[in-house]
């Protein structure tokens, strides 16, 4: 492509794939302004792809360039592998640092604390529960990940523990929750934000987080879908508006949730006018 070539537009429509610079350089602009200027090697549109959510910057051609397009299915494996989540983990934490604008260089309400996400209390089992008896308890309440009461503290299992380490390893559904619990979980203040705390699962290659109190007592669990999108997020509300089957649902979905995400905007440190344009 020639110099001066757009490859993504910042707030336009969600990348479809992830590209790698092969030849020349891309550089990232916000608001007609250079922020970074990425060389061979160098990839972008793994936010977007991931997140879902418009590009946070429009990428152009600093010169004669040619690019590598790696379409969204193959992307998404190789960014769930060891490596590739690795080498996403590390260039995200390098360009907020070279750019020193952590808000734009994650998905759009990266800068929330993750306390403002936690709306419910964890689901605690008791290490003796079956995993027959765990995987029920959890569809029941519509959790996702569940903590475990061990010897030596709290651990934690989620639906991949129950599928993975469980049936899939020829584990009996009758065998102890405590067979397959996480000892060690991945745990982050509630006063961090959620584009720290995303670097840490992809370096962790994690997807779920205990969230914790100033005492060290997990108050949340939060999912890597949580992170990334989070129900408070203006694009889950407009989804939530978009499938109300009835008047009725409608009024209640607007009324719980506007209040709701104004809540996440401000929590978010989002300017007003910002704010208002959500709205």
């Amino acid at each position: 492509m020639s110099a001066g070539s757009t490859v993504l537009v910042e707030d336009g429509e969600p990348s479809q794939g992830m590209y790698v610079v092969y030849t020349g350089a891309m550089d990232l602009v916000h608001e007609d302004q250079v922020v970074d200027t990425l060389e061979p090697g160098e990839c972008f549109g793994h936010p977007s792809l991931l997140s879902g959510q418009a590009p946070a910057f429009t990428v152009t051609a600093h010169e004669d360039s040619e690019t590598v397009f790696i379409p969204r299915e193959p992307a998404l494996r190789i960014l769930g592998h060891p490596a590739g989540s690795a080498f996403v983990a590390s260039s995200l934490r390098e360009r907020m640092v070279r750019t020193g604008d952590a808000a734009h260089a994650l998905p759009d309400l990266s800068l929330m604390r993750l306390s403002t996400l936690v709306d419910r209390e964890p689901l605690i089992l008791e290490p003796d529960t079956s995993l027959r008896g765990a995987a029920r308890t959890m569809t029941d309440e519509g959790r996702p990940a569940a903590l475990v009461r061990l010897a030596d503290g709290m651990g934690m299992v989620t639906d991949a523990d129950l599928r993975e380490l469980g049936l899939a390893a020829g584990r009996s559904p009758d065998d102890p929750v405590r067979t397959v619990a996480q000892t060690e979980p991945l745990r982050a203040p509630g006063d961090h934000t959620v584009g720290e705390v995303l670097v840490d699962l992809l370096e962790a290659h994690r997807r779920d987080v205990c969230v914790i109190d100033r005492r060290g007592e997990v108050v949340g669990l939060l999912g890597i879908e949580d992170l990334a999108g989070g129900e408070r997020s203006s694009f889950a509300l407009r989804r939530e508006l978009a499938e109300a089957p009835d008047l009725d649902a409608l009024v209640a979905t607007v009324n719980e949730g506007l209040p709701r995400l104004l809540t996440s905007l401000l929590s978010a440190g989002l300017a007003p006018l910002d704010i208002t344009r959500v709205l």
